[in-house]
């Protein structure tokens, strides 16, 4: 068996080397394999441009909020959350995650942060955020990523995937059907059929589909997540 385990502090390292004002991370362990993925458009060596008017900076974001990030900023700017889960497995924890419920426009957002274990750390960072429908019979009023909206039919987010990697070929395009035991914490497994990962060096964006055929949650992470334990 080849696989192999690196702290967090070290997939940190790896994955988001230039993020030195964040927090130190634990150094917790997560298990890391190398799962199979067809990559549905690949990359090519074309200069790279934008139909939009707004940097890639500016577009590839949730909320507003991209890496490197910490649980402070958020709360600075969206108060304390309305609740905090601290997961108490010993051998691979995947943090706290801090939750912000907004009711009229039905979603939750998502922050996992770097801390393991009690008490509750507002302080640390962040490598992991999501947004997640909170009832799936009704629309949620949220800009989503990409223009990819909660609960939109994945025809349409396929067509807009297609769009942003043909011309922003710095990216990778997958549909996968291997899910992250991350994805539990976020709200978004129970009903998980299969997900569409854009990703490039040091970020990954996560578009998980439901039986329906719709967007269940949207994920952005400084690292790809099929890569935990």
């Amino acid at each position: 068996n080849n696989m192999r385990t690196i702290t967090l502090a070290a997939l940190f390292l790896l994955s988001a080397c230039s993020e030195s004002d964040l927090p130190k991370t634990d150094s917790k362990k997560l298990g890391i394999g190398a799962p199979e993925i067809t990559s549905a458009s690949s990359a090519t060596t074309a200069p790279t441009s934008l139909k939009s008017t707004q940097s890639l900076e500016q577009r590839f974001n949730l909320l507003g909020y991209a890496f490197p990030l910490s649980v402070a900023t958020v709360i600075k700017d969206m108060g304390k959350p309305n609740r905090t889960f601290v997961d108490p497995s010993e051998g691979c924890p995947v943090g706290q995650v801090h939750s912000w419920d907004v009711k009229e426009g039905n979603y939750t957002f998502q922050v996992l942060g770097d801390s393991y274990g009690a008490p509750i750390d507002y302080k640390s960072g962040s490598r992991i955020i999501g947004l997640v429908r909170i009832d799936n019979s009704k629309p949620s009023k949220i800009n989503g990523l990409l223009d990819i909206q909660l609960g939109d039919e994945v025809t349409e987010v396929k067509r807009k995937l297609d769009s942003f990697v043909s011309t922003n070929n710095i990216f990778l395009l997958s549909k996968i059907d291997e899910t992250s035991p991350v994805f539990q914490y976020f709200g978004a497994d129970k009903h998980f059929k299969y997900l569409y990962l854009i990703e490039r060096d040091g970020e990954s964006a996560f578009f998980l589909i439901n039986d329906s055929g719709r967007v269940e949650a949207i994920i952005l992470a400084a690292f790809n997540l099929l890569l935990a334990c």
